[in-house]
């Protein structure tokens, strides 16, 4: 068994170049956005929207990848096992941000995450009037529904990067 979900993915045909594109499970088009534009445009939606708005867009883009991520694995049972380390490397691979810690206990998951691609230039940028952990936390919260099959998590941000923290934590109560 491939440790490196990227080493997994290619070797079973589930990371593909076509066109001059990546895609992963042969259909889902994988790009990058840069990481100190989406900061500003995170910002941008933020000032002119709300932190409402924000965290629903946060919910929805974090949704559309899990589903779709989901299906997919799905139709590859046998290769890929649907567990806290997969829906970890997904989010990873998403270019949601590398995850340093992923614990769970019966009652919550921790996610910690440190040197994100978007939030260190948020932090450089906007310092801790930024609102890109709100986003990412309704992403990372979207996975984990999605693939837990929970209805209902409570979200809370308890250390924040780029408000003087070393790294963002959140909290999801089952």
């Amino acid at each position: 068994m491939v440790n490196n979900i990227f080493e997994d993915l290619i070797v079973r045909g589930g990371l593909v170049g076509n066109n001059n594109q990546l895609k992963l499970f042969r259909k889902i088009d994988f790009s990058m956005y840069p990481a100190r534009a989406f900061a500003i445009t995170i910002n941008d939606i933020y000032n002119k929207k709300g932190l409402d708005y924000l965290i629903k867009l946060g919910k929805i883009m974090g949704e559309s990848a899990a589903v779709m991520f989901r299906d997919e694995i799905n139709k590859m049972k046998s290769l890929i096992k649907k567990d806290y380390q997969t829906i970890k490397n997904l989010i990873e691979i998403s270019g949601f941000g590398k995850i340093e810690e992923f614990i769970e206990d019966e009652k919550k998951i921790t996610i910690r995450i440190k040197n994100h691609s978007v939030i260190a230039p948020s932090k450089e940028l906007f310092s801790n009037k930024s609102s890109v952990c709100s986003f990412y936390g309704e992403i990372y919260g979207a996975f984990i529904r999605i693939f837990k099959n929970i209805k209902k998590l409570k979200i809370t941000h308890t250390k924040c990067g780029c408000n003087n923290g070393e790294f963002c934590e959140w909290v999801y109560e089952k």
